[in-house]
């Protein structure tokens, strides 16, 4: 199985700090970084990484955070690009198991703005099972959180 999760109770005290974390960023900082940064922290994410459709056409991964030494091509791989496809288009969340070469269970959720998919988030777990239900319905809430923290600080800056 790899790693212990947090149980319920865990996740919730995560999201509250989460929230308070988000909403106390500035212009100044980099927020995708910072999100990054509380995933790994709060929530014990092995990695997090975000991706979005360029104006080429091309998925491009950004901000990736990662505390252990993964390269990120074993992670962001044709299938993953194809994946983080389909939840743009969709705009519902996805999972995904990767080896790296060890075996992570990966999160690939929908960050909106506006009822718009503008990009994903990957939460990525050293597990070798799925992620279980709880930790991804706080995921979901933590990538809307995240596009809305983006729009406010978008805002700010005009």
């Amino acid at each position: 199985m790899g790693k212990q999760l947090f149980n319920q109770e865990q996740y919730l005290d995560a999201f509250i700090k989460t929230a308070q974390y988000l909403a106390s960023l500035t212009t100044q900082q980099d927020a995708w970084s910072e999100i990054g940064k509380v995933m790994v922290s709060f929530f014990g994410a092995d990695l997090v990484g975000f991706a979005e459709r360029r104006t080429d056409g091309e998925i491009a991964g950004h901000h990736w955070t990662l505390p252990v030494k993964v390269p990120c091509e074993s992670i962001f791989t044709v299938k993953t690009k194809g994946i983080v496809v389909e939840v743009l288009e969709s705009g519902f969340l996805a999972t995904h198991q990767i080896n790296t070469p060890e075996e992570y269970s990966l999160a690939i959720l929908p960050v909106s703005q506006k009822n718009q998919t503008i990009g994903v988030m990957l939460a990525g777990h050293r597990i070798s099972g799925p992620l279980p239900k709880e930790l991804l319905n706080i995921y979901l809430s933590v990538a809307g959180l995240a596009g809305v923290t983006i729009a406010k600080l978008a805002g700010d800056e005009a």
